[in-house]
């Protein structure tokens, strides 16, 4: 595994929302499966912090766990912070409460890959990450 090279995945929380179990727990999940290198930033990250972090190590994925309602804000802007700084390749993808119209949105406009409910299990998720980069 060492030889063949890792996914990397930032995994974030943005502004003042505070519920990390459920990224916390997928941090751990991505972690144990081998092939991917994990990034976890922590709570209160500013959008500007993610994109930083994101381009500096060079990741294949960025996943940002959302419960505050600001999805609508929040993947617009990383998406077009990330053009300015050569991440538009960067993968997008929310873990939390986004309503299925507004995921349509932000899928369409290209600002999010894909949308996961609370309820979606740690493995569907590696699955799609994997399936995302074009590892089979």
């Amino acid at each position: 595994m060492d030889s063949i090279a890792k996914i990397k995945v930032l995994l974030g929380k943005t502004g003042l929302d505070s519920q990390n179990k459920k990224i916390r727990a997928l941090a751990r999940g991505l972690k144990e499966v081998g092939d991917m290198d994990v990034i976890y930033t922590g709570l209160y990250r500013s959008i500007e912090e993610i994109v930083e972090e994101s381009i500096a190590n060079e990741v294949d994925v960025i996943g940002i766990s959302i419960y505050n309602g600001l999805h609508m804000t929040v993947f617009p802007e990383l998406k077009q912070r990330l053009a300015q700084q050569a991440g538009e390749k960067i993968i997008i993808f929310a873990e939390g409460f986004i309503p299925a119209q507004d995921q349509r949105i932000l899928e369409e406009a290209g600002a999010l890959a894909q949308a996961f409910s609370p309820s979606v299990s740690t493995e569907s998720i590696i699955e799609w990450i994997r399936e995302a980069v074009g590892i089979k």
